[in-house]
């Protein structure tokens, strides 16, 4: 049998800055997003985020921007933590980080973006979700020719990452109401390449790796002693983008994906996508 599964996402947010070409900019903003499904199963993937970050930027030569910025995030999930018994609990993550960043343009080819971060992250539900520690990222773009350009990505974050999943315990025959899980650490890297075959037509290729360590609520049956395990994904993508006119785009994609996951439903899988969309600006 099938079910019907709706998924509702909103999203909106505003930014500020001050200091237009000046040597010191102060930079600010507030976001917020929510999802919700229709789907019982799905109870334990709903949530809202509120997020605000203030920070500043000095411009300390023509090639180097530092800057600083202090992050906060609270995400609410009323059904976050799904229970052996079937019964739910609800879950607040807070998150508070200070950042470090740099701007480097090594030469008139080379841009790199560095941040290193200290992060604070904490569970009102589950305290083995909860992370402190050094987080950041390192990417780069490297443009040789007016045609060809490479880009790149090195990334330590924390975060969350909730799914649900039903199943049937075939030792006792009963319905395993679902999981949730909820991502401490991910390691990504990823690589990228475009090339401008036309003045109309581009085509990209891309790499990357994530690796995920989870944290496993409905395992333990408690909260206060669940296990971890990881989750890994590689994705490999190819795309061509076609100026089919002043106002109209066209792009295809063909892209595959192999997953791997641990825990006490492991899983894994691989596969592959294609997709093709159109766009129409008003200019």
């Amino acid at each position: 049998s099938t079910e019907r599964n709706l998924s509702t996402n909103k999203q909106f947010g505003a930014r500020a800055r001050w200091g237009g070409a000046a040597a010191l900019t102060l930079l600010g903003g507030y976001g917020h997003s929510s999802v919700s499904y229709s789907a019982p199963v799905y109870r334990s993937s709903a949530s809202n985020q509120n997020s605000f970050d203030v920070g500043v930027n000095y411009r300390v030569g023509a090639a180097l921007v530092v800057g600083s910025v202090l992050r906060f995030t609270r995400t609410e999930a009323d059904q976050a933590l799904i229970q052996p018994n079937g019964t739910s609990l609800s879950n607040t993550t807070t998150g508070r980080s200070i950042e470090l960043t740099a701007q480097w343009d090594a030469s008139a080819q080379t841009r790199t973006n560095t941040r290193v971060s200290w992060t604070n992250q904490t569970n009102s539900g589950v305290s083995s979700r909860d992370y402190s520690g050094l987080t950041g990222s390192f990417d780069f773009s490297y443009v040789p020719t007016a045609k060809l350009s490479f880009t790149g990505s090195l990334g330590r974050d924390a975060g969350t990452n909730s799914t649900s999943i039903t199943a049937t315990d075939i030792r006792t025959n009963t319905l395993i109401a679902g999981r949730s899980e909820n991502s401490q650490v991910a390691n990504n890297l990823a690589l990228g390449v475009n090339y401008a075959a036309t003045s109309k037509i581009n085509v990209n290729a891309g790499v990357q790796y994530r690796h995920s360590t989870i944290v496993d609520a409905l395992n333990a049956g408690t909260l206060g002693s669940s296990r971890e395990y990881g989750d890994m994904s590689r994705n490999m993508s190819l795309g061509a983008n076609y100026a089919i006119s002043r106002n109209w785009s066209m792009a295809c994609k063909l892209a595959h994906i192999e997953r791997n996951v641990g825990g006490t439903l492991p899983f894994k899988y691989g596969a592959t996508t294609a997709n093709c969309s159109t766009q129409y600006t008003l200019r």
